[in-house]
């Protein structure tokens, strides 16, 4: 709770608010994603709505309502607020989010923000849980073939 009230405590570039935000990510307090979330409605000032944006990305991992939510700030006419959005959306977990990036990098002219989006999109594709079952399942292929040729080995040996 204490957390809590400190996200509405003034600070300079919204020092405190950040970090309340980082403390309740840590301590996974979900029961904070509801106003976390209001924070971004309007007319919140730009750094308030950034310094929550992390923190949404890690308590509302995977949920469409935050991916939405983090999406809709990609409209900002500030750069800073559409890296930061970019960068929170990459941390989802949310496969959603990649068409989503994928979109805005056409409307980014700056190379920086679309190279920010590819790593972005680099991570949600990485952290996909397609791909590591695909792994995993690759690496059973590979350890069973290796086990059958020991078989196989093995009963040449003894047929002998």
């Amino acid at each position: 709770a204490d957390l809590a009230q400190a996200m509405e405590m003034p600070s300079h570039n919204e020092m405190v608010l950040r970090a309340a935000c980082e403390g309740l990510a840590e301590l996974g307090e979900s029961s904070a994603l509801d106003q976390l979330l209001s924070i971004l409605e309007p007319p919140s000032h730009p750094d308030r709505r950034r310094a929550v944006f992390k923190a949404l990305a890690k308590l509302g991992k995977g949920q469409q309502n935050v991916t939405e939510k983090l999406a809709d700030q990609l409209d900002d006419e500030r750069r800073s607020v559409r890296a930061d959005a970019i960068i929170a959306l990459g941390e989802t977990g949310d496969a959603a989010a990649i068409d989503i990036l994928l979109a805005q990098r056409g409307e980014e002219q700056s190379a920086r923000m679309q190279r920010t989006i590819d790593d972005a999109v680099k991570k949600l594709r990485d952290d996909s849980p397609v791909d590591k079952l695909r792994d995993e399942v690759n690496s059973l292929r590979k350890t069973n073939e290796e086990l059958e040729k020991r078989l196989k080995t093995l009963e040449s040996k003894g047929a002998r």
